[in-house]
C-alpha cells in the first residue's frame, strides 16, 4: 500500500512538472511572439517617420535655396553692382549722391522683395499712423561695407551687433551665409540670409569682382514662411509633430513653436538628458529615437541634419498612437494563446485522468473514495471536451491513436471509444495521416509546437484546417511519447473569401464589358491597359497589394464613359470646350459609380488621378510631384500608351517608336520618368507583338 502511493505521488508530481513545463514553454513562446510582431511595427514606423522626416527637409531646403536663388539674382545684377559701386566711391570722394541712383536701386530692392515673397504687397499698401514707428518682420536691405544702408525696403531694422558680425564674415569670405533664427524687438522669429554683392567696374587695388563692394540681407518673417513647412496639409495621425532644434552649448533650444504654446526659441532643456529625444537626436541625427519630448510624451522619433543650416529638424508621433493597434493585438494575441495553454493544460490533465481512472478501476477496494473523486473529475472535463468544436487526437509519437474528442469522432461518424489503439491512417486515410506524421516527427524531434495550414478530408468532405501538433511527455517523465494535435475548421471563412473575390472579378468583367459596348473605338481597351500596366508595375517591383489594386483601376478606367455620349466618344470633328469639359467629368461619374465599392487598396484614386501631371497641369485636382501616387503614375502612362497605338474615330493607329517618343518628350510634366523607362522596356523585352491581340482598343 505504501509502494502503491509512493508511485501514485510520483506520477502526480511528473505530471504536474510537465504542465509547468508547457505553461512556462507557451508563456515564453507568447512573450518572444509579442516582441517580434512589436519590433515588426516599431520598424514600419521608423520608415513611415524617415519618409515624412525627409519630405519635411526637402521643403525646407526647397524654401531655403529659392531665398538665396532670389539674392543671388538680384546681387548679380549689373545694374545694382554699378550703381552700388558708384555710390560708395562718390561718398568716399564727398561727391553729391545722385537721387537717380538711389531711387532705382530703392525700386529694384521692392520690386524683388515683392516677386520673392520677401515682402507682401498688403504691407506696402497698408496705412500706418504717422507717429507710430513701423518695424518690418520681412524685407531686403543692402548694406555697404562700412555698416551703413545704401537702401532697403520700409520697416527693415537696425543692424544689430551678432548681425554686423555676420555681415563681416560675408564680407571676408565673399561667399553666401544665413544668420541662425533670433527675435526682433517685438519678439518675432526672423531668419536673415546674407548674399555678397561684387563689383563689375575695377576697384582700386583689388580690381573688378575679387571682393564684395556691399552685402544683401533678405530677412523674413519664420513664423510665417518657414515654420508653417514643418506642419502638413495631409496628415493621417494626429500627433505626429515636426520641429527645428539645435544644439547651444549644453541646452538643445526648441527653435520652432512648441504644441504646448511654448513660443519660438522660448524653451531648452539638458542636452545631456538620456531619455529626452531632442537631445538624443542632436547627438546622433538620423537615428530612430524612442524617448520623450519637450512636455515629456513618450514618443517614437527620427531627426535630420540640414545642410548649411544650424538646425536639425526633429519628426515626432506619439508612441500611444503609434502601437495603438499594435497593443490591441498583443492583448488579442496573449489571450488566444493562453486559452490555447489552459485547453492544453485541460487535455493533458484529461489525459492524465483518464490513466488514473484504469488504475482506480483495478484498486477498487483500497481507492473506492479516490476513485469517485477521478470519474467526476473525468466526466466533467469530458463534457468540456465533447463541446469543443476544433478536432483533438492525443497520439503517440507513431501515430497509434490514444483519445479523440467528440467533435473529432462525429466528424469521422465513428464512437470515440472506437478508435482507441487504432492509427492515424485507418482512422483518416493515408495522405492526412502522412502530412500529420512529418508534422509529429517535426514537434517529436525539435520539442515545438508545429503549426500549418492543411486539407484533410472528414467522412467524404474536405474540411480546411488550421493544424498544431504539439509533442510532450506523457507516460514517462523525459521523453516526449505524446502528441497533441488540434485541427481548427477554417473552410468557411476561406469560402467566403473566395467567394467575395469571385464576385468583385465578376463585376468587374461585367462594368468593363458594358464600356465596351458603349464606346467601341475603345473596346478590349481596359484589358490592354491591364496588361500593360501590370507589366510596369512588375517591373517597378511594386508590392503585391499595389499590383492588386493597378489591377482593378487598369479594368475600370474608363467606367465613367458609361454616363459620356456615345456618339460624343465616336466624334471625329475638333471637340468642342463645352465638349472637352464633358469628356473631362468622366472622373466625377467613375467615383460615382464605384464610391460604394469595398477596394482593398487605392483603386478609385488610381482611377481619379490617372488624368494628374507631374506638372500640376492635370485634372480633377491639380496634383503634382508626389502628391500623385504610384499606382496613378503608373495608370496614367499605361492608358496613353494604349490609346495611342490604337485607332481612334479621329485618327489612325500610331506605331510603337511613335507613341515612345510621345511619352518621352512627357516625362517630367506629364509622366513618371521611372515608369516610361520601365514601360520602354516592356515594350521592348516583354511583349510580343506577333501575338498581341488584334482588336486593340
Amino acid at each position: 500500500m505504501t509502494t502503491d502511493s509512493h508511485k501514485t505521488k510520483r506520477t502526480l508530481l511528473l505530471a504536474l512538472a510537465c504542465l509547468l513545463i508547457i505553461i512556462i514553454g507557451g508563456i515564453s513562446a507568447v512573450n518572444a511572439l509579442v516582441r517580434h510582431e512589436k519590433q515588426r511595427d516599431l520598424d514600419a514606423w521608423k520608415l513611415t517617420l524617415n519618409v515624412m522626416a525627409d519630405s519635411r527637409t526637402k521643403q525646407i531646403q526647397h524654401w531655403i535655396n529659392g531665398q538665396f536663388t532670389a539674392l543671388n539674382e538680384l546681387a548679380g545684377n549689373g545694374s545694382l553692382q554699378i550703381y552700388t559701386q558708384q555710390l560708395q566711391q562718390n561718398r568716399n570722394t564727398e561727391n553729391t549722391i545722385e537721387p537717380a541712383q538711389l531711387s532705382y536701386l530703392h525700386n529694384l530692392i521692392l520690386n524683388t522683395a515683392q516677386r520673392s515673397e520677401f515682402i507682401a504687397t498688403s504691407a506696402l499698401t497698408q496705412a500706418i499712423p504717422a507717429n507710430v514707428s513701423f518695424l518690418a518682420d520681412a524685407g531686403i536691405s543692402l548694406i555697404a561695407k562700412n555698416m551703413t544702408v545704401i537702401c532697403s525696403t520700409p520697416g527693415m531694422p537696425a543692424l544689430s551687433t551678432e548681425l554686423q558680425k555676420a555681415i563681416q564674415a560675408v564680407m571676408e569670405s565673399g561667399s553666401p551665409n544665413i544668420q541662425d533664427i533670433v527675435l526682433d524687438n517685438q519678439g518675432r522669429p526672423v531668419i536673415n540670409l546674407l548674399v555678397p554683392v561684387f563689383a563689375t567696374l575695377p576697384q582700386s587695388n583689388t580690381g573688378a569682382g575679387k571682393t564684395p563692394i556691399a552685402v544683401l540681407i533678405g530677412m523674413n518673417n519664420a513664423a510665417k514662411k518657414l515654420f508653417p513647412l514643418l506642419s502638413s496639409d495631409t496628415a493621417t495621425t494626429s500627433t505626429d509633430k515636426t520641429m527645428l532644434i539645435r544644439r547651444d552649448n549644453n541646452l538643445v533650444v526648441y527653435v520652432s513653436p512648441l504644441d504646448d504654446n511654448s513660443p519660438p526659441l522660448s524653451k531648452s532643456q539638458p542636452a545631456d538628458d538620456q531619455r529626452l529625444a531632442a537631445a538624443l537626436a542632436t547627438r546622433n541625427p538620423g537615428a530612430f529615437i524612442h524617448g520623450l519630448d519637450a512636455v515629456g510624451t513618450e514618443v517614437l522619433a527620427t531627426s535630420r541634419t540640414l545642410p548649411g543650416l544650424p538646425w536639425i529638424l526633429l519628426q515626432t508621433i506619439n508612441t500611444d498612437e503609434a502601437l495603438h493597434e499594435s497593443e490591441s493585438h498583443y492583448r488579442f494575441l496573449s489571450l488566444t494563446m493562453l486559452s490555447t495553454l489552459s485547453l492544453i493544460t485541460s487535455l493533458l490533465v484529461a489525459a492524465w485522468f483518464y490513466g488514473g481512472k484504469v488504475k482506480s478501476q483495478q484498486e477498487a477496494a483500497q481507492l473506492s473514495a479516490q476513485s469517485q473523486r477521478l470519474t467526476a473529475q473525468s466526466h466533467l472535463l469530458s463534457a468540456i471536451n465533447d463541446n469543443i468544436r476544433d478536432y483533438l487526437f492525443l497520439v503517440k509519437p507513431d501515430g497509434q491513436i490514444v483519445f479523440i474528442n467528440q467533435a473529432s469522432a462525429t466528424a469521422l461518424n465513428i464512437l470515440a471509444p472506437e478508435t482507441s489503439g487504432k492509427t492515424l491512417t485507418n482512422t483518416l486515410g493515408k495522405s492526412p495521416a502522412d502530412q500529420l506524421m512529418a508534422m509529429i516527427e517535426r514537434a517529436v524531434n525539435h520539442g515545438q509546437p508545429i503549426i500549418k495550414e492543411l486539407s484533410i478530408e472528414l467522412n467524404g468532405r474536405q474540411v480546411q484546417c488550421h493544424t498544431s501538433v504539439i509533442a510532450f511527455p506523457y507516460t514517462t517523465s523525459t521523453a516526449n511519447d505524446a502528441v497533441l494535435i488540434s485541427l481548427h475548421d477554417v473552410s468557411q471563412l476561406n469560402d467566403a473569401r473566395l467567394k467575395k473575390e469571385r464576385l468583385l472579378t465578376q463585376t468587374v468583367q461585367a462594368l468593363m464589358r458594358a464600356i465596351d459596348l458603349h464606346d467601341p473605338y475603345s473596346a478590349n481597351h481596359s484589358a490592354n491597359t491591364t496588361t500593360i500596366a501590370m507589366a510596369v508595375g512588375k517591373r517597378l517591383g511594386l508590392p503585391q497589394s499595389s499590383l492588386q489594386a493597378l489591377e482593378f483601376a487598369a479594368n475600370l478606367c474608363n467606367i465613367g464613359k458609361l454616363f459620356i455620349d456615345s456618339k460624343l466618344l465616336a466624334k471625329t470633328d475638333v471637340l468642342t470646350e463645352e465638349e472637352q469639359l464633358a469628356l473631362r467629368k468622366e472622373h466625377e461619374f467613375a467615383e460615382k459609380i464605384l464610391g460604394g465599392i469595398d477596394f482593398e487598396g487605392p483603386v478609385l484614386a488610381t482611377i481619379i488621378q490617372k488624368n494628374e501631371c507631374l506638372d500640376g497641369s492635370g485634372y480633377p485636382a491639380g496634383l503634382k510631384d508626389e502628391s500623385i501616387i504610384t499606382t496613378a503614375r503608373v495608370l496614367a502612362a499605361a492608358n496613353a500608351f494604349v490609346a495611342m497605338i490604337s485607332p481612334r474615330a479621329y485618327r489612325d493607329t500610331l506605331t510603337t517608336k511613335a507613341t515612345m517618343a510621345n511619352l518621352l518628350n512627357g516625362t517630367d510634366n506629364q509622366y513618371d520618368r521611372h515608369v516610361v523607362a520601365a514601360l520602354f522596356q516592356v515594350v521592348e523585352n516583354e511583349i510580343d507583338w506577333q501575338r498581341w491581340p488584334d482588336t486593340l482598343s
